[in-house]
Parts: structure tokens; C-alpha cells; sequence
């Protein structure tokens, strides 16, 4: 059985340049999400570290990998931990990345931050 993997994210450039010569795995749709997936370590960044990159890209990627992501339900004893799973479950989290995050689009001066910030984390 294959796993699938449905995200709203751009695989990784890098991913899609090695595995363009594995024409027998990029036929494979999910294989080149996957390992992007798998590869990205810029999603468990949090939102306030990743503003001080000032790339409205990059919180688009962190923000809709979050949305898309299943959570985790894991009863085994090593548990899986994740950012998204924090900033999913928990809205004290998600207020506290919003008001870090935003105390850094104002350091940084970047209007369209602090607006992604209030359209993208209401209330």
C-alpha cells in the first residue's frame, strides 16, 4: 500500500532537480512531494524565527504545510512531535507566535508582514 501525500506546497527544487533523472520516479506523483516533504526542515520553523528572514514566501510555506499536514496520532510510547501539531492543537501557542511574529514585522518595518499576520492569524 502506498502512502499519500496531499500538500499545497512547491516540492523543493533541489528534489525535483535530483529525482529528474529518476524519470521512474518522478512519473510517480507523490514520490517527489514526499521526499520534499520529508526534506523541508524549513516547516517546523516557527512563525516568529521564520519572519526574521523577512520572506512572506517562506511564512506562506511554513503556514499552508501547516494546514495541510494530518496530525499526528500517535498512542505508541515514542510520540511524534511537531511545531504543526503545537500550532494546530493549541491556540495560547498561536497567539504567542502571533504576537512574537508580529513584534518582528515591526522591527523589520514590513507592512505587508503585519497584514499577512492578521489575515493569516485572526483573533
Amino acid at each position: 500500500m502506498t502512502a499519500r501525500v496531499s500538500i499545497d506546497i512547491d516540492p523543493l527544487l533541489t528534489v525535483k532537480l535530483v529525482l529528474h533523472a529518476k524519470t521512474r520516479l518522478t512519473n510517480i506523483s507523490h514520490v517527489v512531494d514526499t521526499v520534499s516533504l520529508y526534506l523541508d526542515s524549513s516547516v517546523e520553523l516557527p512563525l516568529h524565527k521564520a519572519c526574521k528572514y523577512n520572506s512572506l514566501d517562506l511564512l506562506n510555506r511554513i503556514f499552508n504545510s501547516t494546514l495541510t499536514m494530518p496530525r499526528q496520532t500517535n498512542t505508541n510510547a515514542r510520540c511524534k512531535w511537531s511545531i504543526r501539531d503545537l500550532f494546530q492543537q493549541e491556540p495560547h501557542y498561536r497567539q504567542h507566535e502571533f504576537t512574537k511574529s508580529m513584534l518582528e514585522a515591526v522591527r523589520l518595518q514590513n507592512l505587508d508582514m503585519m497584514k499577512w499576520l492578521c489575515i493569516e492569524l485572526p483573533g
